[in-house]
């Protein structure tokens, strides 16, 4: 696995840190056997991403107000990513 952190952003709360990880942590779990994790953010936005090779898996629907999940399928591969944008 390889995790790639790029940015500076603010420090999200433990809902919406829970939220995006969840997503990352479905596809991780289910990898075959390589994964990357991207993790990017600025002030107005944290994205936590994966690619994996894998099943397709359901994307979790997130609690927290401000974070979306979306997902991208082809062949055994699987890309899914959580952005969250705090409000002002």
């Amino acid at each position: 696995m390889e995790l790639d952190a790029r940015g500076q952003w603010p420090v999200p709360p433990v809902a919406v840190r829970r939220d995006l990880t969840e997503a990352v942590l479905t596809v991780l779990a289910t990898a075959a056997s390589r994964a990357r994790v991207t993790v990017v953010g600025d002030a107005d936005l944290v994205s936590v991403s994966v690619v994996a090779d894998c099943d397709e898996v359901t994307a979790p629907n997130p609690a927290s107000t401000g974070v979306r999940v979306e997902a991208l399928y082809h062949d055994d591969m699987v890309w899914m990513e959580a952005r969250w944008q705090p409000t002002s």
